[in-house]
Parts: C-alpha cells; structure tokens; sequence
C-alpha cells in the first residue's frame, strides 16, 4: 500500500499584446462609410496556478484526487472587452477530479480477474463569463457556465507470449455537459470514446553474446 501527496505552481506569464479596435458607421441615404481606429498597446498577463493532488494504491485499489485553481480575476488586460470590464468578464477557476480503478487479482489466470475498472467524475466553473442578450436585444447582465464530467473505463490486460511481458488495451467512455447560468445561452453535452494500447516492450537492448 502506498500514498502519494503532490503540489503544482505555475506562476504568472507575462506578455505584450496590441489591440485594433475600429467602429464602422453606415449610413442608409449615403454611401460613405465613416470609421474610427484605436490602436493600443498593453501587458498582457495570464493568471497563476495552484493544484494539489492525493493517491492511494494497493493490490486492488488505485483511487485519487485532485484540485486546480487558477487566479483569473488578478488578470491584466486591456481595461475593457466588448462593454465589460474585468471585474466582470473574467472568474478564478477553480476544478476538482476523483477517479479510481479496481483490480480483483492482477496475477490470477482468469482473464476477467485481471480486467481493470476505471469511473471518474469532475466538476469545474468557467472563467470566462459572456455578455448574454434575449431576443429582443435586451442586456441580461454577464454570465458563465458549470462543466459536469463522468467517466467510466476498462483496462484489458494481454501478454506476449514470445516474451511473457504483459501489456494493456485502455478502452474509456465519457460523458460532460456544460451547463450555462442562464436561458439564453448555450448548453453543450459531449460523449467521448478514447481507445489506446499500451505495449510493454524491451527496445534498444544491447545483447551479448560469449
């Protein structure tokens, strides 16, 4: 049996970024365009991030957990984004995961014995928010979105038999939905289907002979 306890930091990125902001004006009884152009330059600095993550393994068990959070409202930025500010177009982030795999008997000689079950869950808010309008152009004030994950998988063991090493096919299914904090906006649900092979193999070994 083992623990395991982890900690991330990534700090603050900093770069420089330039805006063109240009309005149009259309006029119906001429055919003169007017226009106006802004040009400015600004530090652009993308939020820190902190996570922390816990293990737990033994013989039939591997469970885990972990956390992110990410420090969006420290943001700099131009002072305004399409009529909102940055107290109000940007959220810290914050997501947590737990999944977990169980094993009956990794040695036994039953296939079905050796066959891994995987299922997760996670939960993370947006730190974005959007500016959300009705249909008749009315503002309803800035909003953002839940993401709800689950997932469920299967670790299917195989072994080479020239070499007796043992290997795994990694089939997993997934289902996430991303829920808006109002009417008007956009509700996404995703299904995902993920297929891998892990093969377990001796490569550039040196062999010697008497």
């Amino acid at each position: 049996r083992s623990m395991t306890f982890g900690a991330v930091y990534t700090p603050s990125v900093k770069s420089n970024s330039s805006i063109d902001h240009t309005d149009l004006l259309y006029s119906q009884s001429s055919t003169e365009v007017l226009s106006d152009t802004v040009f400015a330059d600004h530090d652009f600095h993308l939020p820190e991030t902190f996570g922390v993550g816990f293990s737990y393994s033994s013989v039939n068990w591997l469970l885990g957990v972990d956390g992110t959070f990410q420090k969006w409202s420290n943001l700099k930025y131009p002072d305004k984004l399409d009529d909102m500010t940055l107290g109000t177009r940007f959220n810290d982030k914050y997501s947590i995961a737990l999944g977990g795999e169980y094993v009956a008997d990794p040695v036994n000689r039953n296939f079905f014995k050796r066959v891994r079950l995987r299922g997760g869950l996670s939960y993370s808010n947006s730190y974005i928010n959007t500016y959300v309008k009705d249909q008749n152009d009315k503002h309803l004030g800035h909003h953002g979105y839940k993401e709800y994950g689950v997932n469920i998988g299967f670790g299917l063991p195989f072994r080479d038999m020239s070499s007796g090493r043992l290997s795994m096919v990694n089939l997993g299914f997934g289902y996430s939905i991303m829920d808006p904090e109002h009417k008007f906006m956009i509700k996404e649900e995703m299904f995902k289907i993920s297929l891998n092979i892990n093969i377990n193999e001796l490569w550039f070994f040196k062999r010697e002979f008497d």
